[in-house]
């Protein structure tokens, strides 16, 4: 009788994909803003350097790629707390697992790699 009340699976997949949503939606929404920004460049606007500024699309997207390896740090960390946050519990819902691994991740990311970068 008791095996009757104990769940087939964890969900250890569901959370997993829930947590990853959490960086894919903002991932998806700054790339459509830099999809609407212009794609020419300012002549007057000069780098430091003497070189010429970088159209504000390819500065946005740009931006994005210097900092994958911050996102993609993060995403790691909050995958590894969303399972053994799934691992501690089954109480919780995949959505609210996937999100509380993705602000603790994110937030302990950006810490470290302000103290070390």
């Amino acid at each position: 009788m008791e095996a009757e009340d104990e769940p087939d699976g964890r969900g250890y997949v569901a959370v997993l994909m829930m947590t990853a949503a959490w960086y894919l939606a903002p991932v998806v929404f700054y790339l459509l803003w830099a999809l609407t920004l212009g794609s020419t460049r300012d002549v007057s606007c000069v780098e430091a350097s003497g070189e010429p500024c970088l159209a504000p699309r390819a500065e946005a997207l740009a931006t994005l790629v210097d900092n994958a390896p911050q996102l993609g740090t993060a995403l790691a960390l909050s995958l590894a707390l969303a399972l053994a946050l799934r691992w501690m519990t089954s109480a919780w819902r995949a959505v609210t697992i996937g999100f509380a691994a993705a602000v603790v991740g994110a937030g302990v990311t950006t810490v470290v790699f302000s103290l070390f970068y």
